[in-house]
């Protein structure tokens, strides 16, 4: 699947009507859909939500882009997509009201380094503290082998 084709997908994801809340995670017991590892970071947590009302939790957003360009697509139905806000683990907000600040000091579960913000000053005080860089959601998707 090609990036673009990721990215179209994700921005339909984002603009669907009717969608579904996210889950609450209970941190050591829930573990990541594509990695199988057990979340315990919550500050990085993604949830993609079905039309049905499933839920695919992931413990990076790194994994959540894995599972997006490895599964049919159309199958999933996907009626949103969640991500935790890293200053307020747990509180999920929707890409198109985030702010993502990336790099290496941010040490995500699966090296995905992106944190998730409600708020562009939460963003700007962690980057004060951890450095790393603005990002624009769609620039966080990397094209399949």
């Amino acid at each position: 699947m090609k990036c673009a084709s990721i990215i179209a997908l994700c921005l339909s994801i984002i603009s669907c009507q009717g969608n579904k809340s996210p889950r609450t995670l209970t941190p050591g017991t829930d573990s990541c859909h594509y990695c199988q590892m057990t979340i315990i970071d919550e500050r990085f947590t993604t949830q993609l939500v079905t039309e049905k009302g499933k839920h695919f939790i992931f413990d990076d957003i790194h994994c959540m882009n894995a599972f997006v360009q490895e599964t049919d697509n159309s199958s999933l139905e996907i009626a949103a997509v969640y991500l935790s806000d890293f200053a307020n683990p747990g509180q999920y907000i929707k890409p198109d009201s985030a702010f993502f600040l990336k790099g290496d000091n941010l040490r995500s579960p699966m090296g995905g380094n992106t944190g998730t913000f409600s708020n562009k000053n939460s963003m700007l005080e962690t980057q004060a503290i951890l450095g790393g860089e603005s990002v624009a959601f769609e620039t966080l998707f990397y094209p399949s082998p």
